[in-house]
């Protein structure tokens, strides 16, 4: 019988050998890997959820410097002129009785809108008799009721051929307006009455 004799196998079959077992385990792990495509992987990993809890707030910084001081703006429009303003009190109001009087009464009258009025009034008396006459005057208003607002001066005129200057003075709280009189009289006949004369000015309040 021949013996079958063992021959050592050349390089080509050795690389062809090497080249097919590559093959063939190539195509197993292809096969092993089929259905399990890299989307359906994904699907099977769980992500975790991750919850950002905020910090404490951090301590307030530091002032910065001043800033610098801006450009000067333009001058504005000028304004237009103001209302007028409310006329002021100070009105005066003025009569008087030239003509001479025997005896009285004697009077003169100023008619005032409201409001408040310092008023005078002056009268010269003349005793042509023999014994000594009275002369007095009174200086109000019927419309002011306040209580001391007229005044009555009395003057008293001596033998023979003497005469004298009567003077009243008040203040007067006219709320409706109204007039003012200035009124003399004397004791006798023989006193004369002459130039009586009287003013009002309207003020801006009675203090007092």
């Amino acid at each position: 019988m021949r013996r079958l004799s063992m021959s050592r196998p050349s390089p080509a079959l050795a690389i062809s050998l090497i080249a097919l077992f590559i093959s063939l385990g190539g195509t197993g792990y292809a096969v092993s890997g089929v259905g399990h495509s890299p989307a359906t992987v994904a699907k099977k990993k769980k992500h975790k959820k991750v919850t950002l809890i905020p910090g404490p707030q951090g301590a307030q910084g530091l002032r910065g410097p001043q800033g610098l001081q801006g450009i000067q703006g333009g001058a504005g429009l000028q304004g237009g002129p103001g209302l007028d303003g409310a006329r002021g009190p100070s009105d005066a109001y003025h009569s008087y009785h030239a003509s001479c009087d025997c005896g009285g009464p004697t009077s003169v009258t100023v008619v005032v809108p409201a409001g408040d009025y310092a008023a005078w009034a002056t009268d010269a008396a003349f005793n042509s008799d023999a014994a000594a006459q009275t002369t007095t005057c009174t200086l109000a208003s019927s419309s002011d009721t306040t209580a001391g607002h007229s005044h009555t001066a009395l003057a008293q005129q001596q033998p023979p051929s003497t005469g004298s200057s009567v003077e009243t003075q008040t203040v007067l709280h006219l709320p409706s307006g109204g007039s003012i009189t200035a009124s003399c009289t004397a004791t006798s006949g023989s006193v004369n009455l002459s130039n009586l004369r009287l003013t009002a000015i309207q003020v801006g309040a009675e203090h007092g």
